[in-house]
């Protein structure tokens, strides 16, 4: 996999973060052109509380001179300067912040790390779900025709009341159905519908592998 251009990955974990902060994205990578020509590049723009904000993110920590080009930029579009970064490099930088009117929002390492540390980091994540997957085609069980309906179903819908809806029931028999496959451990899926229908999905793969395999006897 190509290591993707830095900064960028630090860039979306921010934007994931602004938004549980309250934050609505509105762009990222916002060109500003003075007469047509590109004079900065402004990370995101976002919107909170009716305010427009001209956002940089730092992968490491906010100084002097990424204080003052973030202010700078703001007033370029007349909107709002923030930082989100992994705090100040220094006091004078802080200082800075406070006397510009730069607000700065603190993150720890664990949300803004370097690309290549993410990406193994995920890499390892993608080898257990793939293990745990591949563990569940290997032990799954063989369905009867009236449970792998049920489970293809499932796992092609989008929500539990589409799931009812192709299956002509309502909401509550397609949870007593639910319910007694995972007392019969046929399928898992606890937090939510999708881990739900990612079980389902494996399920179903399993019992069309087997059914091929006995085909072709």
């Amino acid at each position: 996999m190509k290591p993707r251009r830095k900064g960028r990955v630090s860039e979306e974990v921010a934007a994931n973060v602004l938004e549980k902060f309250g934050f609505s994205i509105i762009e990222k990578r916002k060109r500003v052109l003075i007469d047509g020509i590109e004079v900065a590049e402004i990370d995101l723009i976002a919107k909170k509380n009716g305010e427009l904000y001209a956002i940089e993110v730092k992968a490491g920590s906010a100084d002097v001179s990424s204080i003052r080009y973030t202010y700078a930029n703001a007033k370029l579009l007349n909107m709002k300067p923030l930082i989100v970064a992994k705090g100040f490099s220094n006091e004078a930088a802080k200082i800075v912040a406070k006397k510009l009117g730069v607000d700065v929002i603190e993150l720890s390492d664990v949300f803004l790390i370097d690309e290549e540390e993410l990406y193994f980091i995920v890499k390892e994540a993608m080898k257990e779900i793939f293990i745990e997957i591949l563990s569940d085609l290997l032990s799954c069980k063989n369905l009867s025709p009236d449970d792998l309906n049920v489970i293809k179903n499932i796992g092609i819908s989008t929500s539990f009341s589409e799931a009812a809806d192709r299956l002509g029931v309502d909401i509550k028999d397609l949870a007593r159905k639910i319910s007694e496959l995972k007392r019969n451990k046929t399928i898992e899926g606890n937090g939510g519908f999708n881990n739900l229908r990612l079980n389902a999905l494996i399920m179903f793969l399993c019992n069309e592998i087997r059914y091929l395999k006995g085909a072709e006897r």
